[in-house]
């Protein structure tokens, strides 16, 4: 408090007062039930303490209601296939050790296997995912130097 007397006088700003800030701790309560005895429909509260943002009031609670939605109601994602396409001018070493570097799920016995199948048949299954992970994975694969190359389809 001294250094903020210190200051008023110099500054002569006599009328403002000075109060010592308080830290503000921020407490958040979130009420769950255990897995396996969740109802359908059931509520769920989220509690905070401690408004940070400073606008409204200093130490009441908000609450929010959240609703969970029926299992039933929500759809199963599209899956997407992803295609490594036959090129001749593929090397055996650069294709596994791209496929093992990219696509998590791949052992080195399984992209050899990739390899021969696309070599042979001008296209091979590395695997069947989401479309998000299929997009990721067709881009990184195209980013390998020399370029391989993928495609993705709908399951």
């Amino acid at each position: 408090m001294r250094w903020a007397a210190a200051v008023l006088a110099l500054v002569g700003a006599t009328a403002l007062s000075v109060r010592p800030v308080r830290p503000v701790t921020l407490r958040r309560t979130v009420t769950c039930v255990a897995p396996g005895k969740v109802e359908l429909k059931q509520k769920v509260s989220l509690k905070t303490t401690a408004n940070p943002g400073g606008g409204g009031t200093d130490d009441g609670e908000r609450e929010r209601e959240f609703e969970r939605k029926n299992v039933e109601d929500l759809e199963d994602p599209k899956m997407f296939n992803v295609i490594l396409l036959g090129d001749e001018e593929y090397t055996q070493e650069h294709i596994c050790k791209a496929l093992l570097d990219v696509v998590e799920d791949v052992q080195i016995k399984q992209a050899e296997e990739i390899f021969l199948e696309a070599q042979k048949g001008g296209q091979a299954n590395v695997c069947t995912t989401s479309q998000e992970l299929a997009e990721h994975y067709v881009q990184q694969l195209a980013r390998k130097d020399p370029m391989i190359f993928c495609e993705m389809k709908e399951t």
